[in-house]
């Protein structure tokens, strides 16, 4: 171990413990030897020499500081048992007094000759022992666009950039609010009509050579492709010049409201290019003749295939979905109501005419050629005063063996168990699928056989039950199910 002991000696350990080890005193560097020598003879084993500098800066950190003469003993005995915890095993209290003797000396020939103290204090646990000065500091860059980067799976940003340099682009990306895609604190809203009107500003106060409606795409297709941040920034100041520096800041800032209004305004136009193909047309009667040279069937033949190319493009989402499109009616679009809006209602009758929003919590997610809307489910209403489940032991004996492994019905089905099981009242249950409908069937089963359950026998030739399904294997399970629940 002396071997271990020596092979530290001009180590990382010695740079931590010692204050400019290479400019240290021959009595400092004698006492760091003796020091280290204690160590070993605590650890009173062979250990690696990782372990070695753990226990060796645990011990001097602990015991590396004056103790005040009334409370020695208390502290070195506290700061054995942490010195055990270290090294898994007991250790002698001789060698404990004389390692913390050799450490507080070391540290004081450190103060009086370099006026400082230890130079790296460290946790116990010994975790930080490789922590760079200044680790600790938390840096914010000067922030000069305020880059979105939290779009998911990287669908607009790439993960390194090309082309421009990013030294000029310094300071392009902020920690701050990579997350915030609301509207801004003065209120403004980035849709496209904010765009409208920035581009407006753009070509009444410079010489672009662009119209409105022309800056606008370009700024929409810049954004809605693949580049990453600094690129779309040093593109964008190519288009609308310098002089518009503070709307390129927004425009890069608030790039996921925007690309999501865009998105939003290419549903729209798509879903009402597919309505409008899909309308019914007025039906001919009688027989048709058309006369065509070979040159004008040659042409309608490939318009033909022009228009299946371009419904093909559609269906899948081409990249030259922008490029079809011109600014004007994408704005008008996106500032419709969702289409999937209407079909996502939340209930029919009065009480959902209210409802001119999806839920709150609801996630959009944009595809290329389609969009991901996820809903969370409907929290559970309270029971309602006098309303409770009714338990399967309120029924009859004989219904009990139906429910077998049931404790009690659920509330739709004890909402309307007294009329299905004690009247003879039609009744009409309109629920969505796995409510409870089939159960509510077996109840109105077990009415109708209770009737005909006389002296303890079932009188089966006095009754006919008939079950309608709306296809024939599942007329086969229900009647295979029931026919299994009611064999007792």
């Amino acid at each position: 171990m002396e071997e271990s002991s020596s092979s530290v000696d001009e180590s990382e350990l010695a740079r931590k413990i010692v204050y400019r080890w290479e400019e240290a005193s021959v009595e400092v560097r004698q006492a760091y030897k003796q020091f280290t020598g204690a160590v070993v003879e605590l650890i009173d084993g062979e250990v690696p020499s990782e372990e070695f500098r753990e226990v060796a800066l645990t011990v001097y950190h602990l015991f590396g500081r004056p103790e005040e003469e009334d409370n020695v003993e208390t502290n070195i005995a506290g700061k054995k048992l942490e010195v055990q915890k270290v090294l898994g095993h007991a250790v002698s209290d001789a060698n404990v007094r004389k390692v913390a003797s050799l450490a507080q000396r070391l540290a004081g020939m450190q103060s009086s000759d370099k006026g400082t103290t230890l130079v790296s204090e460290r946790p116990v646990n010994g975790t930080h022992d490789n922590v760079e000065f200044g680790a600790d500091l938390v840096f914010h860059a000067p922030a000069r666009f305020l880059v979105d980067v939290s779009l998911e799976d990287g669908e607009l940003f790439g993960e390194e950039s090309t082309g421009i340099s990013s030294s000029y682009y310094e300071g392009l990306y902020s920690r701050s609010n990579l997350n915030d895609h609301h509207p801004s604190t003065d209120g403004r809203s980035f849709n496209l009509s904010w765009l409208k009107d920035a581009c407006d500003q753009i070509v009444t106060k410079s010489s672009s050579q662009l119209s409105r409606d022309e800056l606008a795409m370009a700024i929409c297709r810049v954004l809605d492709s693949d580049k990453p941040g600094d690129e779309i920034a040093g593109v964008l100041l190519d288009l609308v010049g310098d002089s518009a520096f503070e709307t390129v800041q927004d425009l890069v800032s608030h790039r996921k409201e925007l690309v999501d209004a865009i998105h939003h305004g290419l549903l729209g136009l798509k879903s009402d290019k597919l309505s409008s193909s899909s309308q019914s047309r007025m039906p001919s009667y009688g027989t048709q003749v058309t006369v065509q040279t070979e040159t004008e069937r040659q042409i309608d033949k490939l318009r033909r295939k022009e228009e299946k190319r371009q419904r093909r493009g559609t269906e899948y989402g081409t990249d030259s979905e922008l490029a079809a499109v011109n600014f004007s009616s994408l704005l008008q679009a996106s500032e419709r109501k969702n289409p999937v809006d209407d079909l996502l209602a939340l209930g029919e009758g009065p009480q959902s005419l209210a409802v001119s929003a999806l839920p709150q919590g609801t996630v959009r997610k944009h595809h290329k050629g389609y969009e991901e809307v996820i809903i969370p489910p409907t929290p559970t209403a309270q029971m309602k005063p006098g309303e409770k489940l009714i338990e399967i032991t309120e029924l009859d004996e004989f219904a009990q063996a139906a429910f077998r492994g049931y404790k009690s019905l659920n509330r739709i089905q004890s909402r309307i168990f007294h009329t299905v099981y004690y009247t003879n009242e039609n009744i009409l249950v309109c629920a969505p699928t796995g409510a409870g409908k089939t159960n509510i069937a077996m109840v109105s089963i077990l009415h109708e056989i209770g009737q005909h359950f006389k002296d303890g026998y079932l009188h089966k030739d006095e009754f006919k039950i008939v079950y309608v399904a709306p296809m024939k294997a599942l007329a086969a399970e229900v009647t295979s199910t029931f026919s299994h629940r009611l064999s007792p």
